[in-house]
């Protein structure tokens, strides 16, 4: 009697064990895509990969399996076998729902569209709401009551599997909290929703500081509607008169370095979220330009814009007797 349903489970045994391996290198060959950009590939492995796990709920959900994962001992291995199913399952529904939504944006890359000299805001817009549209919930559950099951578990190939489909999973999940948070902000930060100017600041690796460098010339950006308008360069200003109000962790930190007046020492805080709102507050004061925010750039960071957009070579500017600061 105990034979037929031993033999039902072990048959089934092998199928998980050959169709997960499927799934796990389809998923991989998915994400190996993703990060070379071939979209196209990416969406055909998660495709295969869904179909592959598609009938192994119907499998490890049968009254046979319930009960023998019920069971002491040997039945903690069949519920861990249940809860990979049932994640590996979730997951590749949720990445067939996002190949499904046909997301463009991610066919061409994470670059918005310009064209004459203003970022189209419709395709991010539209992307954010094919995102909302999907719902991570049913996978975070599965892959909670995956890191929940079978803790007495000692078999490796059971544990292997578990570490691989959490660590894909929590991967995936990630890039999709990542994505969405980008497309949700990205409108906003374009004008789409009013005026935006932020000060863009270079930065130094000549004389290190906490976020990169010593701050050297900035420019204000202006954008509207994805419509960008840049003014021309300036020195950042040297004035260390009159300082800028501080949190008390801030002044406490950096005061006695002057870094509450100093645009030279103000990004000595490593953390650019605090560095950046006072040196926001300095720009401010000393020029009368405020900005909804800051953006630092190293030479690095220069390579790679100057890499992205047309750059006509200039002549070197000419040193004299009078003053040099602006030519270096």
């Amino acid at each position: 009697v105990l034979a037929l349903p031993a033999g039902v489970i072990a048959r089934d045994l092998v199928v998980v064990r050959r169709t997960l391996i499927g799934v796990e290198a389809e998923l991989r060959d998915a994400a190996t895509a993703l990060e070379a950009g071939d979209l196209i590939r990416a969406a055909g492995a998660i495709r295969s990969a869904d179909l592959l796990v598609d009938e192994l709920p119907g499998r490890v959900d049968r009254p046979v399996w319930r009960a023998a994962a019920a069971l002491p001992g040997p039945g903690e291995s069949l519920a861990l076998t249940r809860a990979l199913v049932a994640a590996a399952s979730a997951g590749t529904d949720l990445a067939r729902l996002a190949v499904d939504e046909d997301l463009g944006f991610l066919r061409e890359g994470l670059v918005p569209r310009a064209a004459d000299g203003r970022i189209d805001l419709v395709p991010i817009l539209d992307a954010a709401a094919r995102l909302d549209r999907l719902d991570p919930g049913p996978t975070r559950a599965a892959l909670d009551e995956l890191a929940a099951t079978g803790r007495g578990v000692t078999t490796p190939e059971l544990l292997d599997a578990r570490r691989a489909v959490l660590q894909l999973g929590g991967d995936a999940l990630d890039a999709l909290d990542r994505v969405r948070a980008l497309t949700g902000i990205l409108p906003g930060m374009l004008g789409e929703d009013g005026v935006r100017r932020y000060a863009v600041v270079l930065q130094t690796s000549a004389e290190l500081r906490g976020t990169g460098g010593l701050y050297g010339q900035w420019t204000l950006v202006e954008v509207d509607r994805g419509r960008m308008m840049l003014s021309p360069m300036r020195t950042v200003p040297s004035d260390d008169s009159t300082p800028v109000a501080v949190s008390d962790a801030f002044a406490a930190r950096y005061q006695r370095v002057a870094a509450d007046r100093s645009l030279s020492n103000v990004n000595l805080d490593p953390d650019l979220a605090t560095s950046a709102r006072v040196s926001l507050d300095l720009l401010a004061a000393r020029t009368g330009d405020r900005a909804d925010g800051l953006i630092l750039l190293d030479p690095f960071g220069v390579q790679v814009l100057l890499e992205a957009v047309d750059v006509t070579p200039a002549p070197p500017p000419e040193l004299t007797a009078g003053p040099s600061a602006p030519a270096t």
